[in-house]
């Protein structure tokens, strides 16, 4: 999923946001490192489709998809059972 997102137009995958956001949310929270690590990378591809360089003009319609991407993400953050180093 990291490379696909990597490797296309951030337009190829944004009218997809919807089914592919809340997956990579949940994977975040996984047990298992090697998964929330890679679900981590993914959504920070998931980033670069919302906000794109040069920033899209368009950007107010994915505004709903922040705010769950900072919780999963800052909730790894503040978790203590993993390496942070």
């Amino acid at each position: 999923m990291q490379l696909a997102l990597s490797s296309h137009a951030p337009s190829v995958f944004q009218p997809h946001l919807r089914a592919l956001q809340p997956p990579v949310i949940a994977l975040v929270s996984d047990r298992y490192y090697k998964i929330t690590a890679e679900a981590l990378r993914v959504a920070s591809e998931i980033v670069r489709v919302l906000r794109p360089e040069p920033p899209a003009v368009d950007f107010a319609e994915f505004r709903e998809f922040v705010p769950p991407l900072f919780a999963c993400a800052r909730a790894r953050l503040l978790a203590h059972d993993q390496d942070q180093v």
